[in-house]
């Protein structure tokens, strides 16, 4: 049995039925990086209490790499900034978003109340946000289901992938809990090239962005 073969024999084992998970606490996560056993700085996010690599490669790439399209679209989102401080508020790229008990996911782009000087001394909450984006490719399953409930379920009103697989931008509003599925988006939107794209400010207006603008 090959290396890789026993490695996701070992995982299924740990996912069987009878399995029992002691999620991870913002604070034990926290304590984690302050103890050095989890290096600061790593591709590492928290979601749903278990620690996970970020995916930001693309076909062909390893884990560990930034693909160029996800790494030029990051680009792309951080040039908003200059339009975003007109309305009280800024995009943070690939930073840590603090969500009690137990996510503390690191999106690409986030947009945030306020100046980068207000975060000095703490992340940014789900209160601070009006809007959250990832860019997909590898990562696509994990932001439409881990990531969409854990900021559904935060009450962050927009939620927005940027979808390099299909080349489109998946927007999704109005979050709620379904009974059956938990934390959900009750509004789904399909944006092409040649449709606009609007991002929420905290001050209840709209940055409208060409989706052609955001896609490789």
């Amino acid at each position: 049995m090959s290396s890789r073969d026993l490695a996701m024999l070992q995982t299924q084992e740990l996912f069987e039925e009878h399995a029992v998970f002691y999620p991870l606490t913002l604070d034990a996560y926290h304590a984690l990086i302050e103890s050095g056993d989890l290096p600061e700085g790593e591709p590492f996010e928290l979601l749903g209490g278990h620690i996970v690599r970020k995916d930001r490669s693309e076909p062909g790439g390893g884990i560990m790499t930034v693909g160029h399209h996800h790494a030029w679209v990051v680009g792309e989102l951080s040039s908003l900034n200059a339009e975003l401080q007109r309305h009280g508020c800024h995009l943070r790229a690939q930073l840590p978003l603090a969500i009690a008990p137990n996510n503390e996911p690191e999106p690409d782009g986030l947009i945030v109340r306020g100046v980068n000087r207000d975060y000095q001394e703490r992340h940014p909450s789900p209160a601070d946000a009006s809007c959250v984006i990832e860019v997909a490719y590898n990562s696509l399953a994990r932001d439409r289901n881990s990531k969409l409930r854990a900021y559904a379920a935060a009450g962050i009103a927009c939620y927005v992938i940027i979808n390099l697989v299909d080349k489109v931008l998946e927007a999704y509003s109005h979050p709620a809990v379904e009974a059956d599925e938990g934390a959900t988006y009750g509004n789904k939107l399909i944006l092409k090239p040649g449709d606009i794209v609007e991002f929420p400010t905290p001050d209840g207006q709209y940055l409208a962005v060409e989706v052609a603008s955001l896609l490789p």
